[in-house]
This record gives structure tokens, sequence and C-alpha cells, in this order.
């Protein structure tokens, strides 16, 4: 079968979905991984075909870490708040069109495409174009015991869904 794993995020995000593409591969499987571009090289140490797409993880991740310590110091310096957000989301939107493409070039003519949570929606789309099946993994609850906010007594939380 050939599979392409396609995932963005930091390295905690990549592994969970590293481990599956390493195990089919040894399995025989034809895998190929997309990955952002300063993690192409842990992927493949990983014995997995890797190629990179999006922006690097490590500068979205320093723009959360700075837009955090903002919120969290000085929340009142709105612009500052702001600026950091667009450095968040900025070159993710800007690379969202790469992404696709680079997806779109992997998935002609595999058999599954396999995503973590970061980016199911933009994979089901290939997956849709190419009208082959897709398989999220999940590796960290979203919502923890099925509770939406956690302060509030459970049945009161199962309630409001």
């Amino acid at each position: 079968m050939k599979i392409v794993l396609a995932t963005w995020g930091s390295r905690g995000d990549i592994e969970p979905s590293a481990a599956v593409g390493r195990e089919l591969v040894r399995r025989g499987h034809d895998v190929q991984m997309a990955v952002p571009p300063d993690l192409v090289e842990f992927t493949e140490a990983a014995g997995i075909p890797a190629v990179g797409f999006g922006p690097n993880s490590r500068s979205i991740l320093d723009a959360h870490r700075d837009f955090w310590t903002c919120f969290f110091r000085n929340p009142w310096k709105v612009r500052e708040l702001v600026r950091s957000r667009v450095e968040i989301a900025g070159p993710l939107l800007r690379g969202w069109q790469e992404m696709s493409t680079t997806l779109m070039s992997l998935a002609d003519g595999a058999d599954l495409i396999f995503t973590g949570i970061n980016f199911e929606d933009a994979a089901a789309n290939v997956a849709e174009h190419y009208d082959i099946p897709l398989a999220t993994l999940h590796y960290f609850p979203l919502r923890p015991n099925g509770q939406i906010l956690t302060f509030l007594p459970p049945p009161l939380g199962r309630s409001g869904k």
C-alpha cells in the first residue's frame, strides 16, 4: 500500500505519526511523510522518507511563547498581543496553499492519507479530491474525560454538549 502521512506541528505532534509510519515501513508499505521543514531530518532518522511543507515549526512555537508571555505579564499591551497573534497565524495562513499543493502531489496514487489532528481539514480535502480513505490519529484528548469545562460538575458539563 502507498500511504501518505501528513502532519504539521511541533516534534510532539510529529512523533506519534512517525511511530505509526515507522511500523508501516517495517511491514513493507510504501510510506512518505510530510512534516515541517525543520523536522524532516528527525523524521528521516526514524526511517521514514520525508518532505518538508509549511513553515518551520520552531518559528510558530517561538511566536506562541511570546504571545503567552505577554498575555500573562502585560495583558494591557493589546498591540503587542495582536502582533504576536499575527506572527503565529501569518506564516501558517501563507503556507496553507503550499502545504495543500505538496499533499496533493504526494497523495496522487496513494491508498490512504494518514494525518494528525493539526492538519486533518486540509488532508480531508485532498482525500476527498482523490477519493481515498483518510485516517486521523488523535494522540491526546481534546476534551479530557468528555468535559468541556472541567470546573463544572460532570453531569452539568455533559448536559451542555
